[in-house]
Order: C-alpha cells, then structure tokens, then sequence
C-alpha cells in the first residue's frame, strides 16, 4: 500500500513540474525576441495543450468526463502553487 502512495506521489510532482514547464514556455513565448526559439517552445506548447485536449475527449467519450473535470482542477490548483 505504502508503496502506491509512492507512485501517486512521484506523478503528481512529475504532473506539477510539467505545468510549471508549460506555464514557463507560454511565458517564454510571449516574451522572447528569438523567432526560432519561439517556434519550437510554441510547438512543443501545442503538442501539449493536444494532449489535454485529447485526454479531454476520451474521458467524455467514455462518459467519465468527472475524472478530466477532476484533472483539470487539479491542475489549476497546482499551477497555482507553482
């Protein structure tokens, strides 16, 4: 048991440090003057928010959309403390 509560532990701070990474690339996006860093970090931004997107979608197709409701909750709140 105690060792699940390991694993939920690491992905949640693997979760938090992702979107500080995120919210640091569209920051970096809106400030840089390096077109061509601007473009990877917006891409690499996009293949994100995709990714959310998508996870979106699944959750609603398989009428679990709580859990991405959850998700997206716990997000906001960890971007917060960031």
């Amino acid at each position: 048991m105690g060792n699940n509560k390991e694993i939920q532990r690491q992905q949640y701070n693997r979760t938090v440090t992702m979107l500080k990474q995120y919210r640091d690339a569209q920051f970096f996006i809106q400030h840089t003057t390096d077109e061509e860093s601007r473009q990877r970090t917006a891409a690499a931004v996009q293949h994100i928010t995709a990714a959310l997107e998508e996870i979106q979608r699944r959750r609603q197709q398989a009428e679990r959309e709580e859990e991405y409701t959850a998700l997206r909750e716990l997000l906001k709140t960890a971007i917060l403390k960031l």
